[in-house]
């Protein structure tokens, strides 16, 4: 059957190749998380580089997102906002209590004035601080018991189903909580928690079948996602629906050009597409920098496109990929310091959606089409050639 092999629209190499290990878009760039105290803004269109935000935090940055500001967290224990335009910094908030807290996650609010920041684990505690941006000298509130361990991840989550504030929080305890982000008091705040017991290092939750689903990624690139339902307690979440690292890891694909071996679990991408039970389509990386968008079947993961980075993209392993379905591209970042970018336009891409198999069947006429089309171009040609040297 015939798969969409993308190759980069774009690719732009940063001057000092630093890791990109996030892309988060801001409202006129594309913000590049580095392992460093600084952020690259680029081009949304060139992809060039066209300004560093640094000079702000001392020590690597670990969180970036985007309201109206940008807004960064990092290990020197600083949540600093930015101001796009200038590209200078115009508010820092401490993380203390007793002693710096360096801030590992983040979420932000402006129109709720909040700013949300996880933390690692300092004496024993793991906290997810709130801070009222009008007066943030000192968190108004916070969580401590929440997670035992080193926040991973924060956002906001919009369901009609849920609190205006839901606050997913994911930690390297295992743990996953969905909790009232305006509640004070923490035993009343988290609605419902599942233990995965495998280190979260990525998580994210998307609309489907009228309700909503969580995802999460662990370090050891296994993939889990629950539903979210409304039962006689409140919010609670469902049955987990694990798929193991062997779907992702050392895994021999056919590829368009041969054998492609995927090393690693880039996301879950549930922009690009749901299947049928709720799996969303993810990003499996090779070592090479090829990337590979798979969707689940009744039995397991399978391509259904192949981004290969030809001499102008990626020569290194893959750290992020984000979707922007305005622009219809995929941006990834990879090791090397490379920024791609990928046109789908009127790519199909398998979802495992219902009616998909007659899509499939359409797809796999279209390739026999193209078959028979090259083969008769290749008759024709050969026709001609024969003609041409046919003695007189």
């Amino acid at each position: 059957m015939y798969l969409p092999t993308l190759h980069p629209a774009r690719a732009h190499a940063l001057p000092a190749r630093p890791y990109i290990v996030d892309i988060v878009p801001t409202s006129s760039h594309l913000a590049l998380r580095h392992p460093e105290p600084e952020i690259t803004l680029a081009d949304r269109a060139t992809l060039q580089s066209v300004a560093s935000l640094s000079g702000a935090h001392t020590a690597p940055v670990t969180a970036v997102c985007a309201d109206t500001s940008i807004w960064s967290a990092g290990k020197d224990a600083k949540v600093v906002r930015w101001d796009e335009r200038t590209q200078r910094p115009v508010a820092e908030i401490k993380a203390h209590i007793r002693k710096p807290l360096p801030v590992t996650a983040l979420a932000v609010s402006e129109a709720e004035h909040l700013v949300v920041g996880g933390t690692e684990v300092v004496s024993s505690e793991a906290h997810i601080l709130f801070w009222d941006t009008r007066n943030a000298s000192v968190p108004a509130y916070r969580h401590s018991s929440t997670h035992s361990d080193e926040i991973t991840h924060l956002s906001f989550l919009s369901h009609a189903d849920v609190p205006a504030k839901l606050l997913l929080s994911g930690s390297v305890d295992g743990c996953v909580a969905l909790s009232n982000a305006a509640e004070h008091d923490e035993d009343d705040a988290v609605q419902a928690e599942e233990n995965w017991n495998a280190s979260i290092a990525g998580a994210g939750a998307y609309a489907w079948a009228g309700g909503m689903r969580v995802w999460a990624r662990s370090d050891m690139d296994t993939l889990a996602g629950w539903g979210v339902r409304v039962g006689d307690e409140g919010l609670e979440f469902g049955t987990l629906e694990e798929v193991p690292s062997s779907q992702f890891k050392a895994r021999t694909l056919a590829g368009p050009s041969g054998p492609l071996v995927s090393e690693y679990l880039v996301t879950a991408a549930p922009s690009l597409g749901v299947g049928r039970a709720g799996a969303p389509v993810v990003a499996a990386g090779a070592n090479d920098g090829a990337v590979v968008l798979e969707y689940s079947t009744s039995e397991a993961y399978e391509p259904s496109a192949f981004l290969l980075p030809g001499s102008s993209g990626h020569a290194d392993v893959v750290r992020c990929l984000y979707h922007a379905p305005a622009d219809q591209a995929v941006y990834t970042g990879s090791e090397d310091g490379v920024l791609a970018g990928w046109g789908l336009g009127d790519v199909r891409l398998l979802t495992g959606a219902e009616g998909e198999q007659d899509q499939e069947v359409e797809m796999e006429e279209e390739d026999a089409e193209r078959r028979d089309t090259r083969e008769e171009r290749r008759s024709k040609k050969e026709k001609r050639q024969k003609k041409r040297h046919a003695p007189y």
